[in-house]
């Protein structure tokens, strides 16, 4: 048996070192059967696996960042170097940067979807609206790399295969990019949080992200205590600098925030900051693509829930749609009078009721 302080395994597949956890808890279940053996898609048809002579993909202009990205992730085991002897799919991959200022390398799989077989999938149907009461305290749990938890079957690695800097590489834990990546991940976490419920926890779960709510804070410190004990006992590792772990009642989660005290979602303020400056920049153009103006009115639409106070946008927006989504237009002089007005009073229409 493993403690939640075991944290000397690997990032990559780390699941796997917690099968007898699993075992126990969850019996032989497919999120047992995927930490124990890895996962491996279903095909729609074998993807073709040929020789190929190595390559050296151009990362000009990250080059640097690549190379640690990629000595960081042989160290946690979330890749490997792969023979060229060995026949692969192989797929280009890019260094993205995160909000955090970090990278991540993210492979290309667009081919390789082509012949993943697609499995239905849709996020946890436990709402914020549905659970929350007035004055509950929160807390959020973040995990650490969540899909790298999660190990890929070896038979299925030699199809997670790229290059860089002439030396050849796979994935040996499940990737991003991959079109059953949130399914299978889904499908894992599900058991834990279940258990989660089953001690009469509210918690609302996407993706790896997890807010908790409890009726004081003497609660909602025992319910954090019980879900990060869970978690860690088998396998996943809490990404505490993303988590909020001291109770409260205003906390983000998922990009904005939510108050039970006023029981009301609101967006946070350097979210405002920065679409003041959309607005500003739209508002000082002459012409603005149409792709520009419908993003811009999702994100007004996100501040404040009622579609009239974007009613003039939207007029400006669909007079156009037939030009496509790339064609320049000029707004109207009602489109850009609404406009003005949410630069006047964007603070104060911020938030709107949780119901």
């Amino acid at each position: 048996m493993h403690s939640s302080t075991d944290f000397d395994y690997p990032l990559g597949g780390r699941l796997r070192y917690y099968t007898d956890e699993w075992l126990e808890n969850f019996g032989n279940q497919l999120a047992t059967k995927v930490v124990q053996w890895g996962y491996r898609p279903r095909w729609e048809a074998y993807p073709p696996l040929r020789f190929h002579p190595i390559t050296d993909q151009p990362y000009i202009s990250n080059y640097n960042e690549t190379r640690r990205e990629i000595t960081r992730l042989l160290e946690e085991r979330v890749i490997r170097r792969f023979s060229m002897r060995n026949q692969c799919f192989l797929s280009e991959s890019s260094l993205k940067r995160k909000k955090n200022g970090n990278y991540r390398l993210v492979p290309n799989l667009r081919n390789l979807n082509d012949y993943v077989r697609r499995m239905p999938f849709t996020m946890d149907e436990m709402k914020v609206e549905e659970l929350i009461q007035q004055n509950d305290f929160m807390v959020s749990v973040d995990l650490e790399e969540a899909f790298y938890h999660i190990p890929l079957h070896p038979e299925a690695q030699k199809y997670f295969v790229f290059d860089f800097d002439y030396q050849r590489y796979c994935f040996q834990c499940l990737p991003f990019s991959l079109t059953t990546s949130s399914w299978i991940f889904k499908t894992v976490l599900q058991p834990i949080i279940d258990m989660i419920r089953s001690n009469r926890i509210k918690i609302v779960v996407h993706c790896d992200d997890m807010l908790i709510m409890s009726r004081n804070r003497r609660e909602a410190e025992r319910h954090r205590d019980i879900v990060i004990d869970l978690l860690e006992t088998h396998g996943f590792i809490i990404n505490e600098s993303k988590s909020q772990l001291t109770p409260t009642r205003s906390i983000e989660y998922l990009g904005r925030v939510i108050n039970s005290n006023q029981m009301i979602f609101s967006a946070p303020e350097y979210k405002i900051e920065k679409l003041l400056d959309e607005c500003e920049d739209v508002y000082n153009q002459r012409y603005i693509d149409i792709r520009t103006l419908t993003s811009l009115i999702s994100k007004l639409h996100n501040i404040v829930q009622d579609h009239e106070f974007t009613r003039e946008l939207r007029r400006d927006k669909n007079s156009h749609l037939r030009r496509g989504q790339y064609s320049r237009i000029q707004l109207s002089q009602e489109g850009r009078e609404e406009l003005e007005d949410w630069m006047t009073n964007i603070w104060e229409w911020n938030g709107y009721p949780i119901q």
